[in-house]
């Protein structure tokens, strides 16, 4: 793999999607242990960019639920900043920090329930109203 990775000159930018951070809470049972797979993940972008000596930008984004200093995007960060490549923040620069509590379903169900009452409010101004 090393090979291949290694003649793509031509690429300079690498895109890393984060799915999920199995160091929450919610995943701990199915953990193999607490800082596996974050230290796996860790290790692979290290081997990744260590094959890819021309690469100039590792581009790191994720789902909403995935905060961007907790533990997996923490350790990713520090691999692209220990090969001296310059990190970008897809969509992750918008979140909140692992401090603020809103949750994404929390936010997702206010959005839902303003949606509902902005339909119910239009749909009780086109009612006929009796004489």
């Amino acid at each position: 793999m090393a090979r291949v990775l290694g003649s793509m000159a031509s690429v300079q930018t690498l895109m890393v999607f984060v799915e999920v951070d199995p160091s929450h809470p919610v995943f701990a049972e199915f953990r193999i242990s607490h800082g596996f797979y974050t230290e796996f993940c860790g290790g692979l972008l290290r081997d990744v960019l260590k094959a890819m000596p021309r690469l100039k930008v590792v581009q790191i984004s994720g789902r909403p639920s995935v905060q961007m200093d907790g533990p997996l995007v923490s350790r990713l960060r520090c691999e692209v900043e220990a090969q001296g490549r310059v990190i970008k923040w897809g969509d992750m620069e918008r979140r909140a920090s692992v401090e603020d509590k809103t949750s994404e379903v929390t936010l997702a169900m206010r959005k839902a329930v303003s949606e509902h009452s902005i339909r119910s409010a239009e749909a009780a101004e086109t009612v006929p109203k009796g004489d």
